[in-house]
């Protein structure tokens, strides 16, 4: 009677240790694959690269901007400039043409300047107003005056500024998000562990303990 309700006990705590284990196994994979999807998130191959907007988007906004204002102290000394940014100027400064008092280097020292403040990412500020500046060289319809320009020059600046801010919000987001699933997948995983570990350790108790009750009884058969 003791080893049915022993055998009976045993197999109930086997299907619930099996059920744990499998929702145990579920969860720390799901998790897992949280994680690595955050982990990508946060590396920012996921998110959009900043760009600043187009002229399609300035023209659309039409909003009033301050203007960056390009520097009326310019050195006569060569600056030292992206490749980018000198053809942006240029392209500026040939749309421009005799409407606007300010020279191709000023311009220069002005974007060059907006690229510094980004640091790391100025390479890329320097692409977008490059890219900028082509579009406004070959767009069709009532040129922009000088001040409108460097209103779309300034408008390109905070929207590249933003964009940034908005990317580092993201990975800032995703890599919180990568931990908060790590652990989650490691607690389930070791939920896991330790149900199988539980499980395999009453089997052997009671193999043991089976052992033990034979060799009693061939002991006092032998005697």
């Amino acid at each position: 009677m003791l080893e049915k309700l022993e055998s009976g006990y045993l197999s109930l705590l086997r299907m619930v240790i099996l059920v744990v284990a499998s929702l145990s196994l579920i969860v720390a994979l799901g998790a897992l694959a949280l994680a690595i999807l955050s982990l990508v998130r946060s590396t920012g191959v996921t998110s959009a690269e900043a760009s600043g907007g187009n002229l399609a988007e300035f023209i659309e906004q039409q909003k009033p901007l301050a203007s960056t204002g390009a520097s009326s102290n310019t050195s006569t000394m060569e600056i030292a400039a992206l490749p980018d940014v000198r053809t942006a100027a240029a392209n500026f400064k040939a749309y421009l043409g005799n409407r606007s008092k300010i020279k191709e280097d000023e311009f220069v020292e002005a974007l060059q300047h907006g690229a510094d403040e980004f640091g790391a990412d100025g390479a890329l500020y320097a692409e977008g107003v490059k890219l900028l500046s082509e579009e406004l060289k070959i767009s069709a319809g009532q040129p922009l005056s000088e001040t409108r320009v460097l209103q779309l020059i300034d408008w390109h600046h905070r929207n590249f500024q933003s964009d940034l801010d908005r990317r580092g919000s993201e990975v800032a987001e995703a890599t919180s998000q990568y931990w908060k699933s790590a652990a989650l997948a490691g607690s389930a995983f070791l939920g896991f562990v330790l149900t199988i570990f539980v499980f395999l350790f009453v089997k052997i108790e009671r193999n043991l303990r089976l052992v033990r009750m034979v060799s009693v009884q061939q002991t006092e058969n032998e005697r």
